[in-house]
């Protein structure tokens, strides 16, 4: 092969250069190529055959192609392809022909390679290189950039502004923009660390540990949360706080008795998040049980710490509407409840019975306010009001409906049961005892529905029925606080007319136990009662003995006792759920008809950190008082069984028949001890409701206020957890043609 052109010669030889071919005797030339090249041919000048090899040229100092130029005339030869060897119009680029005005490996001049760039394609144009961008791409100086990028948004090459903390810089078609980093959410323009989400214990519970584990659900991507605890809920008096990488923590040391709430903010990063979760309240006793849980709910609706007052009168006739029934509610302070109420929630229908029932729901939706459960039996309805800070809602959050469209006495009975499922909103179950299932009249039943972050559900989560027709399957709902010590809330469904193994109105009560996916169809526990005891007509629950579990009270109205008829019967709480056989009995004084009907056990009266009994005896009459009516309040005991004196409150006149409703209020007046309130519709000159403050010791037998209705309006037969109409027993012959005992309707 014939090379032509000239070489220059210059300074320096390039070290380690070997002769290729035979017959070459010249030395190769020195490298003088320009700067800008990189390789070159060296080649042997001989008259002869040339061999030819590939060599990278060095000049004196090291750098490459440093000193001397080429020829001109070899310059033009090697451009025009007038190169021996190679067709017109390429160049010899080594042991191969290229084309320096099209090949993107030699543009411009041998061994010059287009740079490759990520995202497009290189090529080479009249020797020049050039880069096509794949779709989506542009060119930003030199390199190929998403369209999308935040660093050349668009085409335009220019870079979006930095984004805010907590934000991350977008490019979405063009216009620059900003989504929030992991761990932060959008709120209003700005992001925000998330919040976690507290569950245990819920807003208006009673913790059974002066140390209790408060657990929340971790916002989503923190890892991190900072927990504060203090004595009010404007999160100013005696606070502590921590910083735990978990999803709970507890108090360092036993808190002090009374009411504490807490928050949660979310870190990241050592960033803390401006932002809390809600309020939420819970109360410590005065005394640490071994077992860490929580039960039951205060109704404090406007959330200043003060246990608060709802009175049913639901035979009212508000704007002419007869029977549509109305709900007062009065708000606790320091100095107790007023006689005028704070809020009125009137009955929409003529006939609803608005009010024959009310109940503290607990907190439903998580706000942290206590909310109300109303019944309206006659309508076949419940309904919900929320609590907040400017107080009750007079208006329904929720219109609840039975499984039969009418009939059936939905919300006759109602309860807060706590939290069900784990979520951390609080749940509650509606009994509707007259419901009729595959044609079989009265077989009762009882619905459960559940809360969450928007309130409680329009539609049950389970509807649970009576096994036989006259059961009357919900005749009694109420929670059973945490009747086992796994964190989820318990609840016990009455069916006093049920008749287990052919025993006729003997009564049957249905424990069912909470879990992370909710209650069972199937009960945990079924305890029975004996022949006509009615057993199941009134429920309750309370830790009793301060071991940490819930236990229940239940009513066998009907028994036969040496006093008279009713007893009370106890069943303990523990790890396997409340046992079978009753710890305990409690019957009446003497000739008392009825004893246990209207029954509350859920809250310490007395300051020792056991919760007690209260029982209504509204055919009591002390000294010569005739059915003056009253109550009976038996503490609890470390040693599991109530006392056996019970603290008597009377009625102060003849026929006014007290106990016939009653209720624990909560701390009305901010002392520290559960208050309660004790009803009766029937005076002639209006229905009463007497209002009780605890104390720590002996109990004050004197109402501190009187609450009075309006004579027929059935003032005060529901003040929270039950309404108690039916006092007595009546004999009726059933499908069968045999006699029994019913429950007066």
């Amino acid at each position: 092969m014939t090379v032509v052109g000239r070489w220059t010669w210059g300074a320096g030889w390039l070290l380690g250069i070997g002769l290729v071919g035979v017959g070459c005797t010249t030395p190769p030339p020195r490298c003088t190529a320009p700067a800008q090249y990189f390789s070159s041919i060296e080649m042997c000048i001989t008259s002869c055959e040339i061999s030819t090899r590939m060599q990278t040229c060095y000049g004196p100092d090291g750098a490459i192609f440093e000193g001397g130029t080429r020829d001109a005339s070899f310059d033009a030869a090697e451009t025009s392809g007038d190169v021996a060897g190679c067709e017109t119009g390429q160049a010899q680029c080594g042991m191969s022909c290229a084309n320096l005005q099209t090949d993107p490996r030699n543009c411009g001049r041998c061994e010059r390679a287009c740079p490759v760039v990520l995202g497009g394609t290189e090529s080479c144009n009249a020797g020049m290189c050039e880069v096509t961008c794949n779709p989506g791409r542009h060119l930003c100086d030199g390199q190929c950039r998403a369209d999308d990028s935040p660093a050349s948004c668009g085409t335009s090459c220019v870079a979006c502004p930095t984004a805010p903390v907590g934000g991350i810089a977008t490019c979405t078609m063009g216009m620059c923009g900003v989504a929030c980093a992991p761990g932060y959410e959008r709120v209003g323009s700005a992001c925000e660390l998330r919040i976690p989400r507290q569950i245990a214990p819920m807003s208006t519970s009673t913790v059974t540990s002066q140390r209790p584990t408060l657990r929340w659900e971790p916002a989503m991507e923190l890892t991190m949360a900072r927990v504060e605890l203090c004595r009010d809920r404007a999160m100013t008096a005696m606070c502590q706080s921590m910083t735990v990488a978990a999803n709970r923590a507890q108090p360092a040391a036993a808190l002090a008795p009374g009411l504490w709430y807490w928050r949660l903010r979310g870190v990241q990063a050592g960033t803390e998040g401006s932002r809390t979760s809600p309020v939420w309240q819970f109360r410590v006793g005065f005394r640490s049980a071994p077992v860490d849980t929580s039960w039951g709910t205060e109704p404090d609706f406007n959330g200043d710490g003060f246990g608060d007052v709802a009175v049913g009168a639901s035979n009212v006739a508000p704007g002419g509407r007869m029977g549509a029934g109305v709900v007062q509610v009065f708000y606790g302070s320091a100095a107790g409840i007023g006689t005028t109420p704070s809020a009125v929630i009137e009955g929409v229908n003529a006939g609803d019975g608005l009010g024959s029932a009310v109940a503290s729901a607990g907190d439903v939706n998580g706000d942290g306010y206590a909310d109300l459960i109303v019944g309206a039996d006659t309508g076949d309805k419940a309904q919900i009001y929320l609590g907040g800070a400017g107080g009750l809602a007079t208006s329904p959050g929720a219109v609840l409906e039975g499984p039969t469209p009418e009939y059936d006495y939905f919300g006759r009975s109602i309860a807060g049961v706590g939290d069900v499922n784990g979520d951390g909103y609080a749940d509650i179950v509606i009994g509707a005892p007259y419901t009729a299932r595959m044609g079989l009249p009265r077989v009762g039943s009882a619905s459960v529905f559940l809360g969450s972050s928007v309130g409680i559900a329009r539609t049950p989560y389970l509807v649970l029925y009576g096994q036989a027709e006259d059961n009357n399957f919900g005749e009694a709902v109420a929670s059973g606080g945490d009747l086992n010590g796994d964190g989820f809330g318990d609840f016990a469904i009455g069916a006093p007319n049920a008749t287990p193994g052919g025993r006729q109105s003997a009564g049957v009560v249905s424990v069912f136990q909470g879990s992370r996916t909710g209650p069972s169809m199937m009960p945990s526990r079924i305890i029975e009662g004996g022949v006509n005891e009615l057993f199941g007509g009134a429920i309750s629950s309370g830790d009793l003995d301060a071991d940490g579990y819930s236990d229940l009270a239940i009513t066998a109205q009907a028994a036969t006792t040496p006093t008279g008829t009713g007893e009370i019967r106890i069943f303990a709480g523990g790890s396997a759920g409340p046992v079978a056989v009753p710890r305990q009995r409690v019957q009446g004084p003497s000739m008392i008809f009825a004893f246990g009907l209207p029954m509350s056990a859920t809250s310490d009266l007395n300051g020792d950190g056991m919760a007690d009994l209260i029982v209504g005896v509204p055919f009591l009459s002390p000294s010569a008082r005739t059915d003056a009516g009253g109550a009976l309040i038996f503490a609890g005991q470390l040693a599991g069984m109530l006392s056996s004196s019970a603290t008597v409150i009377e009625g102060p006149t003849s026929a006014e028949r007290l106990g016939q409703s009653l209720a624990i209020s909560g701390d009305i007046n901010g002392d520290g001890i559960s208050d309660f309130l004790l009803g009766s519709p029937l005076p002639i000159t209006g229905g009463v409701v007497r209002v009780f403050h605890g104390s720590r010791g002996a109990l004050r037998a004197v109402a501190s206020t009187v609450l009075r209705g309006l004579p027929g309006d059935n003032f005060g037969a529901a003040i929270a957890a039950r309404r108690v109409r039916r006092l007595g027993l009546r004999c009726a012959v059933d499908s069968r043609g045999r006699w029994t005992m019913r429950l007066l309707k």
